[in-house]
């Protein structure tokens, strides 16, 4: 659901969207987000990715080092504190929502710290011909 009230705040911002891929917690088998992130950067309309996750992300290791091994393109980070009460065993095994943010803002991302900021961070980091 955040991904797509993300979507029509861009819009509503007047922010286009080239692709909008949700992988959720239950991805398709096969789905690689690194690849996706590798397709997205190859896409010449593609002017910055903008990133959802949640401390619970097990693939956020490979993109982190994506992005620091790919600088060329702008990647908007929004982590979301894990919001449900189910995957709070998983919280032992992984990293906290601030320890997140800063592996990813290490890597060269930009972090945003609300949702309702992510339009107007871009407006104002990246630019208005988007």
């Amino acid at each position: 659901t955040l991904g797509y009230e993300v979507c029509l705040s861009l819009t509503k911002a007047k922010i286009g969207q080239s692709s909008f891929v949700c992988l959720g917690r239950d991805p398709f088998v096969g789905t690689d987000p690194v690849a996706i992130f590798s397709l997205l950067a190859k896409d010449t309309a593609t002017k910055i990715i903008l990133y959802l996750t949640e401390t619970t992300f097990a693939t956020d290791d490979r993109i982190i080092n994506w992005i620091a091994a790919n600088p060329l393109q702008p990647v908007i980070v929004y982590v979301a504190d894990n919001p449900t009460k189910e995957y709070a065993e998983l919280n032992a095994a992984v990293l906290t929502a601030q320890e997140k943010k800063e592996r990813f803002q290490q890597a060269g991302a930009y972090i945003v710290e609300s949702p309702q900021y992510i339009a107007g961070f871009i407006k104002q980091k990246i630019g208005t011909n988007l």
